[in-house]
């Protein structure tokens, strides 16, 4: 498993903006020999009372025991600490507990990656709170810390500070430190404690509403069933229920397994979200959690210029796996690291999987009613060109324009829908003018007509689902623009290898034609009025055939795309830009039939003087009597 794997993007963007907060509990100080706070009781009712099975029914004892087996932990130390019903002094049960607390023989390294984590060397961003009564984070953290240098600021309850930006810094021992008060009676280790604390006097209670209500707590070392945490979800509804706005959502690090739905559920129903990870066999069974911190920690640590080189030296190769990629896929929304990416001029094998996670189309917003991201892409079906896009992503455009030589670049292009961003096809155009550029002349050819802004244009209204049908006349000067508009053919680019040409506004070659026909009030009055436009349409349809080197003066496809001039069964399978060929051959027979010999002789003599063979079999079409012979 790979950290980016663990923990969500929220997470993550929350800890680099200093917004999160390791709640720490006595998991982290198990591999450092201590006891969790079932194996602290545990211990101190062996050390101070006599075994389960020697207890006598009604008991003190008896009664610590049965609270134990059926995990009120809190609740066995609370009839311990009672010398009215034969129990014993508070000052005695505590001196147990130290006891059992100061006996580490284990390493620090799990407390280590948590204060690197955490930033408990830094004086403005170092935040760390602990339910944990033993020193290992303050000794973590005076090793991270060079000699001389800042040490963190250490709260202990209850003199805690509000848990707020402006106020809150350094380490906090929410319930209590070894030492810390006469006896250590401020340790909050019953239930008579933990009632004080979070409800008589409040301070833990307070202290949690400010921490859930500006930073996103991440709990670590505790398991779903521990009695602190029946405390904590308490303070956590509160939250939520008086100040939704303000609520920041908490994590837990979760161990999966055989329970792993059953856990992940008890989780959420704290309102806590669970971050799973692979449990391994005893008796290091978290070994995998610490392992992925560790590499979250060593990663977080190296600061942005490290990152920033680190992405650029990743960038000069293909990616080699799904971790580089998912690493690119967080750092590149750094705007400086992604301005050294592109500066880096990458690899271009990086297009792809830049584009599947998002990079090349980062959110810029949200609408905020529905709480969806506004996302302006490089690459769509349609303009974007009223939106910015994010800086991120404009920096990693002008890798994009590096990469123009590659058919890597141009299938993004085309797989992306064509219509580039006009800060893209800005950029594209400037690069096709330099001419130090060594771009192929095939691609240089297709990006020339992807960076124009009237092809982008063209191509985004051809994208529309619905599009109006003007009611057509001779004299109808708009809705005759707008019918030849709809018959402007452009190139379409479904590989690098495929190029045909389309009419902008026709998708079905005779229902869409028949539409505009069914709403004429002339329409050969129409079709004669718009003869010559219909005619440099056409022409404009063979040379982009010719520009892509599938047509030439002396030959074209019409021949195998459109058989027959005339209307015959051997043209129904014909392609949509034949259309063109259809209504310049009505036009002519409307002119006729109009009586305006002239202006049919004079359209003639215009195809005549035309390249390609489709016009001169117009031609012979018009001089054969057209749809009268």
């Amino acid at each position: 498993m790979h950290w980016l794997d663990l923990v969500p993007e929220e997470l993550l963007q929350g800890h680099e903006d200093g917004k999160v907060v390791f709640f720490c509990g006595a998991g982290v100080s198990m591999p450092a020999g201590l006891p969790d706070f079932k194996g602290l009781v545990k211990n101190v009712l062996t050390e101070m009372l006599p075994s389960k099975s020697n207890c006598q029914p009604g008991t003190s004892a008896w009664l610590a025991w049965r609270a134990f087996c059926k995990d009120r932990y809190d609740e066995a130390l609370d009839i311990l600490e009672n010398p009215r019903e034969d129990g014993y002094e508070p000052k005695q049960v505590r001196k147990e507990v130290r006891n059992q607390l100061e006996q580490q023989t284990g390493p620090l390294d799990k407390h280590l990656i948590l204060a690197r984590l955490a930033d408990l060397d830094d004086k403005e961003r170092g935040r760390l709170v602990t339910t944990n009564f033993d020193p290992l984070f303050e000794e973590a953290a005076k090793e991270l810390c060079e000699q001389g240098s800042y040490r963190p600021d250490v709260h202990v309850a209850p003199n805690l500070p509000p848990a707020k930006q402006q106020t809150f810094r350094g380490l906090t021992y929410l319930h209590g430190k070894l030492g810390s008060s006469p006896d250590d009676l401020q340790l909050v280790l019953t239930e008579s404690d933990f009632s004080r604390a979070y409800l008589l006097e409040g301070w833990a209670r307070r202290f949690a509403v400010d921490l859930f209500r500006h930073y996103h707590v991440v709990f670590i070392g505790y398991r779903v069933e521990d009695p602190m945490m029946r405390s904590l979800v308490r303070t956590l509804d509160v939250v939520r229920e008086e100040s939704p706005q303000q609520f920041k959502q908490p994590y837990a690090f979760a161990k999966k397994g055989t329970k792993v739905t059953v856990d992940e559920r008890k989780w959420r129903l704290k309102g806590i979200e669970p971050l799973l990870y692979d449990a391994a066999d005893k008796p290091d069974e978290h070994q995998e959690l610490w392992r992925v911190l560790g590499e979250w920690a060593d990663d977080y640590r190296q600061g942005r210029t490290e990152r920033r080189e680190k992405v650029a030296r990743l960038g000069q190769h293909p990616p080699k796996d799904k971790n580089d990629i998912q690493y690119m896929a967080w750092r590149l929304k750094d705007i400086e690291i992604a301005r050294r990416f592109a500066d880096s001029k990458a690899h271009h094998g990086w297009i792809a999987p830049l584009q599947e996670m998002g990079l090349l189309s980062l959110p810029i917003g949200q609408i905020t009613d529905k709480g969806e991201d506004i996302a302006v892409p490089l690459v769509s079906q349609r303009l974007t060109d009223h939106l910015a896009p994010h800086d991120a992503t404009l920096h990693l455009s002008r890798w994009i324009v590096e990469c123009l030589n590659t058919q890597e670049a141009l299938d993004w292009a085309l797989r992306g829908g064509c219509v580039l961003h006009t800060n893209l096809r800005w950029q594209i155009r400037l690069r096709l003018d330099d001419e130090k550029a060594k771009i192929k002349l095939a691609l240089r050819k297709i990006w020339q007509v992807l960076a124009d802004d009237s092809y982008a244009h063209a191509l985004s209204e051809k994208s529309l689902d619905t599009l109006s049908i003007p009611r057509l006349a001779p004299d109808a000067i708009f809705a005759k623009w707008v019918f030849l508009n709809r018959l402007r053919p452009i190139p379409i680019f479904t590989g690098s290898a495929n190029i045909k040409v389309e009419l902008i506004g026709i998708r079905c070659r005779s229902e869409d034609v028949k539409s505009f026909r069914d709403r004429a009030e002339d329409w050969e009055g129409v079709l004669a009025s718009v003869a010559d436009e219909l005619t440099t349409l056409l022409l404009a349809a063979m040379d982009w055939f010719c520009e892509f080197d599938l047509a030439a003066r002396d030959w074209d496809l019409s021949h195998s795309r459109y058989p027959s001039i005339r209307e015959h069964e051997q043209n129904q399978y014909a392609p949509t830009w034949t259309q063109l060929i259809a209504l310049t051959r009505e036009s002519y027979d409307a002119l006729v039939a109009a009586g305006n010999q002239d202006a049919a002789a004079c359209l003639v003599r215009r195809w005549l003087s035309l390249p390609y063979p489709v016009f001169r079999r117009l031609a012979l079409y018009a001089t054969a009597g057209g749809r009268n012979a």
